[in-house]
């Protein structure tokens, strides 16, 4: 607009309603919005999104070059939700009118654009519908719609150019008319949740039957959230289908030139994310937490390590299997008896206490097999290196493989104990152990083993990481050489004693005497 031509307000109003509604950057400043300059990319991203579901619909056919999915991945606090379950759902209705343009210049069937908004709790659902509802309510004339009076709940609303809202939770049941557009704001609540492998499992299975089922043919997907753990639903797309997504990964702190390169809003080593906002003490606060590789990075495999730290490792490996000699020899097992695609892998193997360190021997079971191949490998470790004792979580061994187990041994004369461990609850609890030990590089790692590079990346990414059997049988081994090797007591003083002579014997004596003898055998039972 020329800025030296008089509008009369009639005019200037009609153009700032069609600003509104032909810009998403425009509808977010009318609704009191300053966007920063990642909300801008954002903004740009979802504007994208509607284009391509649009031609889409149009010519009834998604194009891989136009893809209809945009996961957008960002740090806590950067406002993410504000502008993508907040102010975009009433732009998105807003263009029903632009749709059915379309539609009737190609002769084609319209019908009304629905949204599907789920997140992980029903207090924050609410939160964003009734957010989303009460600026259509209060921008109707900017926005071309008003909502209808009959339908204007926080969870579900409907409106007056055939637009429709319906609010879900991650991992309830969604039941109505299938969406044009289903998205999903933060779909893990709380860090238990991120890395528990049943949760992470729940939220797929919801996403597979029940958030899927709810869309159009032809529709357009979006996810916002923290980037958490491998396994989580981010990172179970990225492994399947990356090429069908549109990914906007925002760090909170560019730490390196790879970084910098790849960041999408061009910034340089050093900066941080939204600095009107966020302030460099609060940035290095976040980024001291040990999960700040996921929470705040959007990346669960951090090069320096999460809890095993990379530098603990690399510096404490071991190329000759001859250094071994003159070890102590034990075994452990982490067990997930099953040979299916997905299940865990199975981990055994033999570790070497020696000169107070925990040596791995490089002869490591590490796969997914079943429970007859699981005590063949069992027999065979124990056969080779008669490990002192032999430690596997409780369950996994009783329930599971024990009888054929002890059968096996009678049958091949091959004995070990089985020292069964009773699991703490949480799994970093129970490798803290592994953790320090590791820190203090007294935990040796082969590094010419074939498995050496899988173990590490485990290591480094837990607890983010998808499978953590390698983390579980050298916590079993930490935990089990910590117990075996802990230092004797002190011996107590010797007291000198003086027996009794001549006349000096006297009951008193004798009794003394014979407390001498039975202190004396108590010191000789320690050496």
């Amino acid at each position: 607009m020329n800025p030296g031509v008089h509008l009369s307000p009639a005019v200037a109003e009609f153009l700032r309603r069609q600003s509104v509604r032909s810009d998403f950057a425009a509808w977010c400043r009318e609704a009191g919005y300053e966007p920063a300059k990642h909300h801008l990319l954002i903004i740009k991203e979802l504007e994208t999104l509607v284009a391509n579901l649009f031609r889409a619909l149009v010519r009834g056919q998604e194009l891989a070059s136009e893809p209809l999915r945009l996961m957008v991945m960002c740090p806590p606090g950067s406002a993410k939700s504000t502008y993508i379950s907040k102010l975009f759902p009433p732009w998105f209705i807003a263009q029903c009118t632009r749709l059915q343009n379309l539609m009737l210049k190609e002769q084609k069937r319209y019908e009304n654009l629905g949204i599907l908004a789920c997140t992980h709790n029903k207090s924050l659902e609410i939160e964003f519908g009734s957010a989303a509802r009460n600026l259509v309510d209060g921008n109707g004339r900017y926005l071309g719609y008003a909502l209808n009076r009959d339908n204007r709940s926080a969870e579900s609303w409907t409106c007056t150019n055939g637009g429709y809202y319906r609010g879900g939770t991650v991992g309830s049941g969604i039941s109505g008319r299938r969406m044009h557009l289903g998205l999903v704001d933060d779909f893990c609540g709380q860090e238990a949740d991120a890395t528990s492998k049943i949760e992470n499992e729940k939220v797929w299975q919801w996403w597979l039957n029940d958030f899927v089922n709810r869309l159009q043919p032809i529709a357009a997907r979006v996810i916002i959230a923290n980037h958490r753990n491998e396994d989580d639903l981010i990172g179970r797309l990225l492994s399947r289908e990356a090429d069908k997504w549109r990914i906007v990964r925002l760090r909170l702190l560019i730490e390196n030139v790879e970084q910098a390169e790849a960041d999408p809003v061009g910034r340089s080593v050093g900066d941080f994310l939204w600095p009107e906002y966020f302030t460099r003490e609060q940035v290095l606060e976040r980024m001291s937490n040990p999960r700040a590789s996921g929470i705040q990075q959007q990346e669960p495999s951090p090069e320096k390590g999460s809890l095993f730290e990379a530098e603990g490792i690399d510096n404490s490996v071991y190329e000759n299997v001859d250094d071994l000699k003159g070890g102590t020899f034990y075994a452990a097992s982490d067990h997930a008896v099953s040979t299916a695609q997905l299940a865990d892998p199975s981990c055994m193997g033999i570790g070497v206490w020696k000169a107070g360190s925990l040596y791995i021997h490089p002869d490591l079971e590490w796969d997914r097999f079943g429970s007859k191949d699981a005590v063949e490998k069992m027999l065979r470790l124990g056969r080779t290196y008669k490990p002192i004792t032999w430690w596997a979580e409780k369950g996994h061994i009783s329930k599971s493989i024990l009888p054929f187990l002890q059968d096996r041994m009678s049958e091949s004369q091959t004995w070990f104990s089985i020292n069964q461990v009773t699991p703490t609850k949480d799994k970093v609890t129970r490798a803290q152990c592994a953790i320090g030990m590791v820190k203090m590089g007294r935990v040796k790692l082969p590094s010419k083993a074939p498995w050496f590079s899988r173990a590490r990346k485990e290591l480094l990414v837990f607890p983010n990481g998808r499978h953590d059997d390698f983390v579980d049988f050298l916590a079993h081994l930490a935990r089990g050489v910590n117990r075996m090797v802990e230092p004797t007591p002190e011996k107590p003083a010797e007291l000198p004693f003086s027996p009794p002579t001549g006349l000096n014997l006297t009951m008193a004596s004798v009794k003394a005497q014979q407390k001498f003898v039975n202190r004396t055998e108590r010191q000789l039972s320690y050496r």
